[in-house]
């Protein structure tokens, strides 16, 4: 399951994508930084423990 602020960016981006090429370049970036944040979030998770 996803977070509730995943659920929210997540549906930002969907609703970017449907208003057309501007937000699909828009929704690309976004979920671009997404992955890098779980990736991050990830790593710093398994340092730490």
């Amino acid at each position: 399951m996803l977070r509730k602020r995943e659920q929210d960016a997540f549906k930002l981006a969907l609703c970017l994508l449907v208003h057309g090429h501007v937000g699909g370049v828009v929704f690309v970036f976004i979920l671009s930084l997404a992955l890098l944040a779980a990736a991050m979030s990830l790593y710093t998770f398994q340092v730490e423990a």
